[in-house]
């Protein structure tokens, strides 16, 4: 469907920038908190997780290695994992440990990393211009202008027939705009509830459940009406207002996420069993900032091996808080948001 690559841009474009925009508020530079003794294991194609767990289990000053997250061997051969014991005293000794079992190829270590959820740096509206701004959009609406979505709609390109997954804080799908319903037939078709409204950051808080809903951030269901909000009493609609969603929550109430738990988001984004349309989301956007520019954390090299593998465009936001991975300007307010392998655009 050659059609898709002429929308993805557009309305990846417009879901990834939301939290794009910087003010002097945010810092130039930004803590992130590693969990403790809390691991992402990369192995090399072929090897079994379960067996590198087992041996890892085995060695000596290891207590207990409790898993967290198996990931997808298909698409990213990866295990996330926490160790308990004497050897977490000595960090660089259990990572040598780690990457040294015998006869396990291992590709890549990572600790987990906290994620913080997305914020707004100040007001969005004001509400009392509500009303104009809805005649206004009646008549032209400047977000699809500037990235030429009004011109796939007067080429009648809505999405239709397309799946995008929504790795963000979740969706309020009650909303009249998303169509106000949660399943087979509905605007917000699929998805999963990884963390609950009261997550942490601890496993113990860890509540999933089969339901994205959640009113208590916002910022998914904000993602998911860019991309595809219906007629409204705004006057507005989404950039492909006919495609199906899949909204993955990833932050809870208390705006607690952790890298692993992202990482789980993106596979099930990739494998889920859509009814009607097959496996898996043709597109999958993460919206969520992630404070960091490189390519290689856990989070952008699982999105590339998702890309690489299955064909699925993945688009994040990466590097809006400044501070962290690589940029050639020297100007305090310009930089390049993000590295990624596999890029669309080079």
């Amino acid at each position: 469907m050659s059609w898709i690559r002429r929308l993805a841009l557009p309305v990846l474009l417009a879901g990834a920038a939301l939290p794009t925009v910087a003010d002097d508020t945010v810092p130039q530079a930004v803590t992130q908190e590693a969990l403790p003794n809390t691991y992402i294991v990369e192995l090399e194609d072929g090897e079994a997780t379960k067996t590198y767990l087992d041996a890892l289990r085995a060695e000596p000053g290891v207590d207990e290695v409790m898993e967290r997250f198996a990931y997808s061997p298909d698409l990213f051969n990866a295990v996330s994992f926490e160790v308990k014991g004497s050897l977490t005293a000595t960090p660089d000794t259990l990572r040598r440990r780690m990457e040294g079992l015998p006869e396990l190829r291992v590709r890549h270590i990572w600790p987990v990393e906290a994620v913080p959820a997305p914020t707004y740096p100040g007001e969005l509206f004001n509400v009392s211009s509500l009303a104009a701004n809805a005649r206004r959009a009646a008549e032209v609406f400047p977000p699809h202008e500037m990235i030429q979505v009004d011109k796939l709609h007067e080429l009648g390109y809505a999405g239709n027939g397309t799946r995008i997954g929504v790795v963000d804080s979740g969706v309020d799908w009650r909303h009249p705009a998303l169509g106000g319903c949660f399943g087979p037939g509905c605007l917000v078709e699929y998805g999963y509830d990884f963390v609950g409204d009261n997550f942490n950051g601890t496993p113990a808080t860890l509540a999933p459940d089969d339901d994205p809903w959640e009113e208590c951030n916002g910022h998914g269901t904000l993602v998911s009406g860019v991309i595809a909000a219906q007629h409204n009493a705004l006057g507005f609609i989404g950039a492909a207002p006919g495609v199906r969603l899949g909204v993955y929550r990833t932050f809870s109430c208390a705006g607690a996420s952790t890298a692993n738990v992202m990482i789980a988001a993106i596979i099930r984004a990739a494998e889920d069993d859509v009814a009607d349309f097959g496996k898996g989301s043709d597109i999958i956007t993460m919206s969520v900032g992630h404070h960091s520019g490189w390519a290689g954390t856990p989070l952008a090299e699982a999105m590339s091996r998702v890309s690489k593998r299955t064909g699925i465009p993945c688009v994040a936001a990466a590097g809006n808080s400044e501070g962290r991975g690589y940029s050639q300007s020297r100007h305090t307010r310009l930089h390049a948001p993000a590295r990624a392998r596999n890029r669309c655009c080079d």
